[in-house]
């Protein structure tokens, strides 16, 4: 991913941060690594994105977690998981255009410029 593209997929996080208390779930994490919290929420944008279930992104979250030794109940990440795909709704439909834009060649600032108007 180039650091332009990161800009797209930045914004897009950041408006899903605004859906949900955000900085209590950063805190959980804060420990392990300060980045930790975006990139989950990236993985959870994009694993409904790519039309994902619930129940198998909470199963690769939980996989994932294990692998850097942080201990993150499968039911309690399928707890935060619940609704998420309705609260960011607009996020994980940018996501797909971003996605598909991107793939297709596109400059990430033109898809930046062409999404930013959507986001909260």
């Amino acid at each position: 991913m180039t650091q332009n593209a990161d800009l797209v997929w930045n914004a897009i996080t950041d408006s899903a941060k605004k859906k949900f208390d955000y900085k209590s779930f950063e805190e959980q994490f804060a420990e392990i690594d300060e980045n930790l919290a975006d990139n989950i929420l990236f993985k959870i944008l994009i694993g409904f994105a790519s039309k994902k279930t619930d129940e198998i992104i909470s199963h690769e979250l939980f996989n994932e977690m294990m692998m850097i030794g942080f201990i993150w109940k499968l039911e309690d990440i399928k707890d935060f998981i619940k609704d998420k795909g309705k609260t960011f709704k607009l996020e994980i439909y940018l996501s797909q255009l971003a996605s598909s834009l991107l793939e297709d060649g596109s400059d990430p600032v033109m898809v930046l410029s062409s999404i930013s108007p959507l986001l909260n």
